[in-house]
């Protein structure tokens, strides 16, 4: 059975290492670390899922309301739980607590943004009772950006050809 906590700074460590497992990325390590404790603020859910006393998985998210005069709703900016506790529902049991925290906080929507090609995440969101809202994201390519060629090869992501020179 798992137990789902409020995060602690003594969980910051166990929180970026999952998300290192999860994403592949150690050079995010730091900046987890840097988010967790510049990043404080009252509307902020951060749990953590313990499972047979080891830090399984982890939530961050926040309310807000900035996008093009939205109502503040509540936002799962990141789940994550260890591949040695996948399976379990700890990914969901997060979510659902969040859900609850950001109900009491008073807001009437809770998102989250994945990626269209992330089918997994998708699913597991779509499962929760979350479908499409009312908002569309839109983003621009900056200079820096990975090429199409990377794009295309599948080492980046891609942005669709009629968005990339704004028609």
């Amino acid at each position: 059975m798992s137990t789902i906590l409020d995060m602690t700074p003594a969980d910051y460590d166990a929180v970026a290492a999952i998300d290192a497992r999860v994403s592949g990325g150690e050079k995010r390590v730091a900046r987890w670390k840097e988010y967790l404790t510049s990043h404080a603020v009252g509307n902020a859910v951060r749990l953590v899922a313990r499972h047979e006393g080891k830090t399984a998985g982890y939530l961050v998210g926040e309310t807000h309301a900035w996008e093009f005069g939205s109502e503040p709703a509540g936002w799962i900016l990141a789940v994550g739980v260890d591949p040695a506790f996948r399976r379990l529902g700890i990914a969901r049991a997060l979510c659902e607590e969040a859900v609850r925290r950001f109900q009491a906080l008073g807001v009437k929507y809770t998102r989250a943004m994945v990626r269209r090609d992330d089918f997994a995440a998708l699913s597991f969101f779509h499962d929760g009772g979350f479908g499409h809202g009312p908002y569309v994201e839109l983003e621009r390519r900056l200079a820096g950006a990975p090429s199409e060629a990377d794009e295309a090869a599948g080492t980046s992501r891609a942005v669709p050809p009629r968005l990339q020179d704004g028609g």
